[in-house]
C-alpha cells in the first residue's frame, strides 16, 4: 500500500473512532422517557430534542424510543412525541411502523403517524393517507390527513377531495367543519380546475354563509376571475355562465 492510502486510511479509520466514541452509551427507557417528558414540560420543540438525541447516542437511542412506544400503558401525549423520534432516527426504515400506527386504536397516535409521514415526505405512504382522510372516524385525524395530501401534492386524491366536502360526516347542524376549509386551500392551493363545476354546485345548494364565501375565494383563485358584489344567487349564475364559455370556447 501506497504512503499516500496508508494516511488517508489512518485518518478515516480515526474519524470514525472519534465519532463513535463522542457518542454516549446506550440510554435506557427511563432515561429517555425522564428527558422527553422534561422536554414536553419545557415545551422544547420535538425537531430539535430529537435531532438533539439522535446526536448525542446515535442509533442506540432507537430501541428504547421504540420500547416507549409500544407500551400501551405509556400516556398517549408520550407516545405521540416519541412516533417523531422514531422518524428522525430511522427516516425510510419507519415506513412500516407508520403505517401500522395510522391505523391504531387512538386517534392522537394516527394524527402523529400522518404528521410524521409529513415531515419524511413520505409519498410511498399515499395510500395510507388518503384512507385516513377520507375514512378515519375522528375529524381531526381526517384534516390532519387532508393537510398532509396538500403539503405532499398528492393530486391523485383530488376526486376524493372534492366528493368529502359534501361529506355528512364534514357537517354539524348544517354548518361545515373545519375539514371543508383545509379541502377548500388545497384544492385552491393545486388551482384545480375539475373541481370547478363541483364546487358551483355546492355553492348553489349550501346555506352555510361561512361555506359560501370559502367556495367563492377558491373559484376565485381557480379560474383566475372574480364577480365582486355579487350575491350567492348571482354567483351561481354567473359561474356556471363562465363554465359554460369555457367548453365553447
Amino acid at each position: 500500500m501506497r504512503s499516500g492510502s496508508i494516511t488517508r486510511a489512518f485518518v478515516a479509520g480515526t474519524v470514525l473512532l472519534l465519532s463513535a466514541s463522542s457518542l454516549q452509551a446506550s440510554p435506557s427507557v427511563p432515561e429517555v422517557k425522564q428527558q422527553l417528558k422534561q422536554a414536553m414540560t419545557k415545551r422544547k420543540p420535538l425537531q430539535q430534542f430529537w435531532k438533539d438525541m439522535h446526536s448525542r447516542y446515535g442509533g442506540e437511542a432507537l430501541s428504547p424510543v421504540l420500547k416507549i412506544l409500544a407500551d400501551e400503558t405509556e400516556r398517549d401525549e408520550v407516545r405521540w412525541a416519541t412516533i417523531f423520534g422514531v422518524a428522525r432516527m430511522a427516516g425510510k426504515k419507519s415506513y412500516g411502523l407508520l403505517s401500522k400506527y395510522s391505523r391504531h386504536k387512538s386517534w392522537v397516535l394516527r394524527d402523529a403517524s400522518l404528521r410524521a409521514m409529513a415531515a419524511l415526505e413520505a409519498r410511498e405512504l399515499s395510500a395510507d393517507i388518503q384512507r385516513a382522510a377520507f375514512t378515519d372516524p375522528a375529524l381531526v385525524v381526517r384534516t390532519t390527513a387532508v393537510a398532509v395530501i396538500g403539503h405532499l401534492k398528492l393530486k391523485s386524491a383530488a376526486p376524493q377531495l372534492i366528493e368529502a366536502i359534501s361529506d355528512p360526516r364534514n357537517y354539524r347542524r348544517g354548518k361545515s367543519l373545519w375539514i371543508s376549509d383545509h379541502i377548500l386551500a388545497v384544492l385552491k392551493d393545486w388551482r384545480h380546475k375539475p373541481a370547478v363545476p363541483a364546487l358551483v354546485e355546492i355553492l348553489e345548494k349550501t346555506t352555510d354563509t361561512r361555506l359560501q364565501g370559502k367556495v367563492i375565494a377558491s373559484l376565485e383563485a381557480i379560474m383566475g376571475k372574480s364577480f365582486d358584489r355579487k350575491s350567492a344567487s348571482e354567483q351561481v349564475y354567473l359561474w356556471k355562465r363562465a363554465l359554460t364559455a369555457e367548453k365553447v370556447f
